[in-house]
């Protein structure tokens, strides 16, 4: 099964998904189509699985840094993510290639919910564990922010040159460290922090 989503996800990385037919993955992966049809029943039940493989191995790569106490401010934790995911393959298929599907279809809309739910509990535990004293509301929103602003910094990064995402990356740091300094803060008081 793992040699069908492989061979699915270059061809989305050199086709383009819409491309992309079980017709052709058969073909790529050498294998028949009925032996394709036993595993999958369309090409949309294969893309998911692709998207379900990669945010598996992003939850696992997040969970283990976490574990492993390499990720215990947002700052290192942000280092450590950055790294790891765009480290992991499929990412740029994923989070460039495939995003069409995360607003089109429900199946794909509700995995996309499941992963953002799970990081932002993530975030909020490294806040907590690095000293944030933020009731329950506030540090949610803040978790919920620093979610976004990791994932579009990610997405951009994507098709940098190794100089410019050097550069980018180190602008992007700076800021994070800024929202870390908030952070330990006693409150948000400057920041005002919408429901």
């Amino acid at each position: 099964m793992d040699k069908i989503l492989d061979t699915t996800a270059v061809l989305i990385e050199e086709k383009g998904l819409s491309a992309v037919n079980t017709n052709l993955i058969a073909e790529r992966a050498d294998i028949d189509i009925a032996s394709l049809y036993r595993f999958f029943k369309n090409k949309e039940s294969i893309f998911f699985a692709v998207a379900r493989r990669w945010y598996d191995k992003v939850q696992m790569s997040v969970e283990e840094a976490v574990v492993a106490e390499q990720a215990f401010s947002i700052v290192s934790f942000n280092r450590v993510i950055h790294h790891e995911v765009r480290a992991l393959p499929d990412t740029y298929v994923l989070l460039v290639q495939m995003t069409e599907l995360f607003s089109k279809d429900a199946d794909f809309a509700d995995l996309e919910a499941w992963h953002r739910e799970r990081l932002e509990e993530i975030i909020e535990k490294v806040m907590r564990d690095s000293g944030c004293d933020w009731d329950t509301s506030k540090l949610h929103e803040g978790a919920r922010y620093i979610y976004d602003f990791m994932r579009a910094f990610l997405v951009s990064s994507l098709s940098k040159t190794a100089s410019e995402h050097q550069r980018s990356f180190a602008w992007h740091e700076l800021m994070m460290q800024q929202l870390d300094h908030i952070i330990h803060q006693d409150a948000p008081r400057n920041v005002a922090l919408i429901a």
